[in-house]
């Protein structure tokens, strides 16, 4: 079998061993082996060379074995067992053995994103790792440190959580929550007058959580089909808003139904720069990290604004439910503008991290 050598000088190594910040970066040199018939690699050995005397280590060795696999069809080359053997004061030996894979499916990640290769970054594990667990299985982590471009720009800040389920279901249950209110909201009021403040509330809303789903979802023929279909659904309700807030204009009062042609306006607006927004991505391609979380984060946000302005807009509602002291105008408002408050600060924290990056 092919054997190779090979040493690396600690200026350009990035062979560590330690725990936690105890980290130290040591030469290193060693050996692989390739199969003679497909060049695969067998097996790597990196050993320290003269590690410092503060470890009391007299070796340090890795030993990575590979062979093929067959993973979802595919023919794939993975290391099937890993070893780490430390002599000094004592013998420490420590093997890993991967005896299972499993391919996780796309789209199950709450956030995918297309970053590129080579990117170096730490991971702090949050959870417990089963011994059943196997590759392609959800572990739950956080970024120790930022993932960052050539450019060290902020792709990823630190501290996202990687699988974090918690998150990701209950975004999913708030997005089918307001696809339940929203077309059968829209469908009832429908069924009252065309031009119900409410039909459009109900649609607006619906567009605003898939599109905001489909941010954080890779991208695929059925993602950009969706998208293609709201950016017709934004168009049509953005041009609807307008021509309610010119009737509204004639009327007495400046209302339709209830609802001021200022608010008319507003949603004109918003729809308008949402669809602006669709367009621009649906052109350029996919977006960067920090500017898929805002997309991200506003359609929610503004989701939820809707909802929560359509319940707390009305006393007899509110009254239905809270006690007298709280349905006052005042205490009625606390809500919406919370919800716009979250908002925007999270916007600010997303916008502050990439600024200071750039500014570095």
């Amino acid at each position: 079998m092919p054997a190779y050598a090979f040493r690396v000088p600690q200026e350009k190594s990035e062979y560590w061993f330690g725990t936690g910040s105890n980290r130290l970066v040591v030469a290193c040199e060693g050996t692989f082996y390739l199969d003679p018939d497909t060049a695969d690699l067998v097996t790597l050995i990196v050993n320290s060379s003269e590690p410092p005397e503060i470890t009391g280590a007299c070796i340090a060795r890795t030993t990575v074995h590979y062979s093929r696999t067959e993973v979802n069809g595919s023919d794939m080359l993975l290391p099937t067992q890993s070893l780490f053997e430390f002599e000094g004061r004592l013998h420490a030996l420590n093997s890993s053995v991967y005896s299972d894979c499993r391919l996780r499916e796309r789209g199950t990640d709450p956030i995918a994103l297309n970053l590129p290769e080579g990117l170096p970054f730490e991971v702090v594990f949050t959870g417990r790792i089963s011994i059943n667990s196997a590759a392609g299985d959800t572990i739950p982590a956080k970024l120790a440190t930022p993932i960052q471009d050539s450019s060290k720009h902020i792709l990823v800040p630190s501290g996202t959580s990687k699988g974090a389920a918690l998150h990701r279901r209950s975004g999913l249950l708030f997005v089918y929550a307001m696809l339940t209110m929203g077309i059968s909201g829209s469908i009832l009021a429908l069924r009252q007058s065309l031009t119900n403040a409410n039909v459009l509330g109900g649609l607006m809303s619906a567009y605003l959580v898939i599109t905001a789903l489909t941010t954080v979802r890779p991208v695929s023929a059925w993602t950009q089909r969706l998208n293609s279909l709201a950016l017709l659904v934004a168009t049509v309700l953005t041009l609807s808003e307008i021509g309610m807030g010119l009737r509204a204009l004639s009327r007495p009062g400046g209302t339709i139904n209830g609802v001021p042609l200022f608010m008319l306006f507003f949603l004109a607006t918003v729809t308008g720069v949402a669809a602006v927004g669709d367009v621009r991505m649906m052109w350029s391609g996919p977006l960067g990290a920090a500017a898929r979380l805002a997309r991200h984060l506003w359609r929610m946000c503004f989701a939820l604004f809707i909802a929560a302005g359509s319940f707390f807009s009305i006393r007899q509602r509110v009254a239905k439910i809270l006690p007298e002291p709280l349905t006052t105008p005042a205490m009625r408002a606390i809500p919406i503008a919370l919800v716009f408050a979250v908002m925007f600060y999270w916007l600010w924290r997303v916008r502050t991290r990439r600024t200071l990056t750039e500014a570095r």
